[in-house]
């Protein structure tokens, strides 16, 4: 008579129901709510626009990480500009945007109406020097 099957060495034979669940999964660092996209518009501050001080975006509508600095946005639009990073300004809702502020703190803290597109504003800020010495 053949003898039974017997399982390999180091290996336990279970049932479905004897296996232990698996561990729930850590969140992925590209998961969550602070990695969700914003979309957002941005565009001269009205009088800039008037006076022609900034060119309008040819692509005005943006979309991307929640995490995204208003430095690196800044840096980005000057290059898409032509300004100087330094003597651009950002502004939400009439006030000023800190260089470490994420879109995800802007949305939260001042832009207010859920319902309504988020819109970023730039200016001159001819009172900023041209470089920043570390």
């Amino acid at each position: 008579a053949p003898a039974p099957a017997r399982p390999r060495a180091g290996r336990q034979p279970t049932s479905a129901a004897a296996r232990p669940a698996p561990a729930p999964r850590a969140a992925s660092p590209n998961q969550g709510p602070d990695c969700q996209q914003v979309s957002f518009k941005v565009e001269p501050e009205a009088a800039a626009a008037e006076l022609g001080a900034l060119p309008i975006l040819d692509k005005p509508y943006l979309k991307t990480s929640g995490k995204l600095k208003v430095s690196q946005l800044c840096r980005y639009l000057a290059k898409k500009l032509g300004a100087v990073p330094t003597k651009l300004e950002l502004v939400c809702a009439g006030e000023p945007l800190a260089p470490e502020h994420s879109l995800h703190f802007i949305r939260r803290t001042l832009w207010l109406d859920d319902n309504a597109e988020l819109v970023i504003n730039y200016r001159l800020n001819n009172d900023a020097p041209d470089e920043v010495h570390i």
